[in-house]
């Protein structure tokens, strides 16, 4: 295990870092305490020319451990380092920390063998209060829980409580279908993953009347059921039965499509009043000098020849495209970029392979059209 320079943590990466190698670390030094208090115990030699009789009191008197922190460190090496008694951790326990360790005593193996480092010690202890919950349920009470309405297939049963339990789970995957129903095509096992393990492993309890509570923990490889109240019981489910399941039961719930938000009412444009005029006295009003109409017709020849000099410059200055999608002839280079933009959104939601959408690229998509289009509103 690599040494870090606690000193040199100055954000949250390296200090995620840190931490966890020094809480790695301390589940380390919980085997090798475990391992010398073991010898301690099991060699009497050790012990032979020191005052005490054995290792709780010398565990006591030199270093303040009363039997049952004795017990524990024994316990955790026991448990987890290699071979029983070994100074070192098995591999698969690496990267859990003391605290973790110390929860999972308490679990049995069948259960730690479902979890993973990335669990937190929250989650763990979540885990071993629900172990420890229904197994002070009797079995008597269980048989006699209102079971109607559970399927008779066991798996078939896990899936409806695993839906029923998880409401929001199941109404983002229902979204999920409708949006593949729309685009002509099937949800299939990746859907599902994204929608019920978004950020990887992931563990349900779910409590089926009758039977009791189980934990359903995905992986990426495959999906593990295990009874709390008798955790040798564990099933293993194929992602590609679980689909099925899924399926199966998500056509018999119906959920709403969502209201799309309501429009604000577009405010009522305000005319100004209108100001009220006084009629134009025409009494003293003195005639105009008349203007020379041949001068005023050369005026607007000239102002016309002006304008139609300055069209043409302009046309020039834009150059021949720009001239001639001014005159609708062609598209603007800008047009064009944007209606190719758009062809490309349209064969990404809809390819032409079949394949599904990958949505998060489309949507990356749209934003830099929609970047591209502002620059040319004003």
């Amino acid at each position: 295990m690599d040494q870090i320079n606690i000193n040199t943590v100055n954000d949250y990466e390296s200090l995620k870092k840190a931490l966890n190698n020094e809480l790695n670390a301390s589940a380390l030094h919980f085997c090798r305490i475990g391992y010398l208090l073991k010898r301690a115990r099991d060699e009497r030699h050790i012990l032979m020319d020191s005052a005490y009789s054995n290792v709780n009191e010398f565990a006591l008197a030199e270093f303040g451990l009363d039997t049952s922190q004795v017990s524990r460190f024994i316990r955790i090496n026991d448990r987890f380092s290699i071979g029983g008694y070994s100074e070192h951790l098995k591999s698969k326990y690496e990267g859990y920390g003391s605290a973790k360790l110390s929860l999972m005593l308490l679990l049995p193996d069948e259960i730690n063998e479902e979890l993973s480092p990335e669990y937190s010690k929250a989650e763990i202890n979540t885990i071993k209060a629900e172990y420890e919950e229904e197994n002070r349920i009797s079995d008597l009470e269980v048989l006699m829980e209102d079971s109607a309405g559970v399927p008779d297939e066991f798996l078939t049963a896990v899936v409806k409580e695993l839906n029923d339990e998880n409401e929001d789970v199941a109404a983002f995957f229902a979204e999920t279908m409708r949006l593949a129903k729309k685009m002509n095509i099937e949800p299939n096992e990746e859907d599902i993953k994204e929608a019920y393990m978004p950020d990887g492993d992931k563990t349900y309890s779910i409590r089926i009347p009758g039977q009791g509570r189980f934990l359903i923990n995905m992986k990426p490889s495959d999906i593990s059921v295990v009874n709390l109240r008798a955790p040798q019981d564990k099933s293993t489910v194929s992602w590609e039965e679980f689909t099925k399941l899924i399926l199966t039961d998500m056509a018999t719930r119906d959920y709403p499509e969502p209201e799309k938000p309501k429009q604000k009412p577009k405010s009522k444009k305000v005319e100004p009043a209108k100001t009220k005029i006084a009629p134009v006295q025409t009494e003293n009003v003195q005639e105009m000098p008349k203007t020379d109409e041949k001068c005023t017709e050369t005026d607007e020849n000239a102002r016309e020849e002006d304008k139609q000099a300055a069209g043409e410059e302009d046309k020039q200055a834009a150059g021949p495209n720009e001239a001639q999608a001014a005159a609708g002839d062609i598209l603007t280079s800008s047009q064009t970029d944007a209606l190719q933009m758009i062809d490309e959104i349209r064969h990404m939601i809809a390819p032409d392979d079949g394949s599904r959408p990958d949505w998060s690229d489309i949507f990356g998509k749209i934003a830099k059209l929609s970047s591209y289009v502002k620059q040319f509103m004003y």
